[in-house]
């Protein structure tokens, strides 16, 4: 999964960042990425997020190009481990990966289209290993 690159236009976002400047930081599950210098969020494309399979917690470095292209590069992985549960819909109509009664794991919607699971379906999924914080995973797609 390393050094899968993205590109998308961000010409309307409001932010600190300069043409050219990159910046490292730490995805936090969904499509939120945070900066680790300066605390703010920015928006990954969840098509990007879900093909990629990042793990909540994974680094990421974001470029922004002259031209106010954001390029997103996977830096370092986190040490994931993989579980298999059974997908359903939460009452705030989220996406979760049931393991055990007590434990579920918000998944992406693109996720779940791009690979074409369907509610009750049983899936795997990838989460953090070492920080138990996290409530999202990357949902693995079939035969993978």
């Amino acid at each position: 999964m390393t050094n899968q690159v993205n590109t998308q236009d961000v010409s309307d976002d409001v932010s600190l960042i300069e043409p050219w400047q990159a910046i490292s930081g730490i995805y936090m599950g969904g499509t939120i990425f945070v900066t680790d210098e300066y605390g703010i969020e920015y928006l990954i494309p969840g098509n990007y997020a879900a093909k990629s399979m990042l793990v909540p917690g994974d680094t990421l470095k974001l470029t922004i190009s002259k031209k106010w292209r954001a390029s997103y590069k996977i830096t370092n992985t986190c040490a994931h481990v993989r579980k298999t549960g059974r997908l359903i819909i939460n009452e705030n109509k989220e996406y979760m990966v049931v393991v055990t009664p007590k434990k579920s794991y918000l998944v992406l919607p693109h996720a779940v289209r791009f690979y074409n699971y369907k509610i009750g379906d049983t899936v795997s999924i990838y989460v953090n290993k070492d920080d138990k914080s996290f409530i999202g995973a990357a949902l693995i797609g079939p035969g993978q």
